[in-house]
């Protein structure tokens, strides 16, 4: 789940002036100036739109900073539609890229002149009264991609923020603005949902780095990261016996964290993580038995 955390805090930069959703990555990544990643967006990055190939880092516990920025290839494929070999454009295609999540590390310490870890403890965890233990890189860059450890409390009052839109205890964590931008289908190919063909490739089951269960175009066919891959043209909701404005932070090993404005209710699950990635896995049964038990309940 931390990939919702990391989302945050970029709505967190954004509220101080310190990042704009559209402005393109190379603002504050120059490595990937004159690549094919040049026209990347930081909102391509967070609704997972960016084209890029995925990280395959020699050792996941250990992200370096040139095995994550300096894969500046986009992926390429053959368009059935077009019948050419072409490059995936940024914003064209949604793809699941833990490699964009880490990404964000390096916006954020170089947007904010500081490391990740402190400006999550000021700005984020002491004002909800968070205990998370951030796991870094033996550089020192926090994991934004996964590692955040946490308790079920720390992940309900994320939650409890996005409900809140964005404010805690009197204060505007982040802007209302940016908390109905990240619950929302994310369409990042300008007019493509229209034309039945480009829409087909984007996911309305996905928002700023958060699930949804959106009544959208593409919305996942379940639960599971490889459906989502497939991109099946259902016309959602991915839950239909939930509503359709619940959102929710999926991580790996299954931890979720549900949000549900309608019923302004927050229900979290989590267990004890898994250290093989063969159980880090996302479709299991606990998964969709946690949202069947979920929609028995408000019922």
């Amino acid at each position: 789940v931390t990939k919702s955390f990391a989302a945050t805090l970029v709505g967190i930069a954004v509220k101080k002036g310190q990042i704009k959703l559209d402005d393109l990555a190379t603002k504050f990544i120059p490595e990937w100036i004159g690549t094919q990643s040049a026209n990347i967006t930081i909102r391509h990055i967070l609704a997972m739109t960016t084209g890029r190939k995925e990280w395959a880092p020699a050792d996941i516990r250990n992200p370096q900073i040139d095995e994550v920025l300096n894969v500046g290839q986009l992926e390429t494929g053959f368009d059935q539609y077009l019948k050419v070999k072409r490059f995936t454009q940024p914003g064209n295609r949604w793809a699941y890229r833990s490699g964009d999540s880490q990404v964000l590390a390096y916006i954020l310490t170089r947007a904010t002149g500081e490391s990740v870890q402190a400006f999550a403890e000021r700005e984020l965890f002491e004002p909800l009264g968070q205990t998370i233990d951030v796991t870094l890189t033996s550089s020192g860059v926090a994991g934004l991609f996964a590692g955040f450890r946490l308790g079920c409390d720390d992940l309900a009052k994320l939650v409890q923020l996005y409900l809140n839109r964005g404010k805690w205890a009197g204060r505007q964590i982040i802007d209302e603005s940016f908390v109905v931008d990240a619950l929302t289908s994310q369409v990042t190919c300008g007019t493509c949902a229209k034309t039945g063909f480009d829409s087909s490739l984007m996911n309305g089951a996905y928002g700023l780095h958060w699930w949804l269960n959106a009544a959208a175009p593409t919305a996942c066919s379940g639960i599971a990261i490889s459906q989502c891959m497939t991109l099946s043209t259902n016309s959602g909701p991915t839950f239909s016996n939930l509503p359709t404005n619940m959102f929710y932070a999926s991580g790996a090993c299954n931890q979720l964290g549900a949000g549900l404005p309608s019923e302004q209710l927050v229900v979290v699950v989590l267990h004890k993580g898994c250290d093989d990635p063969a159980q880090a896995a996302f479709g299991n049964t606990r998964a969709i038995a946690f949202f069947e038990e979920l929609a028995r309940a408000v019922k």
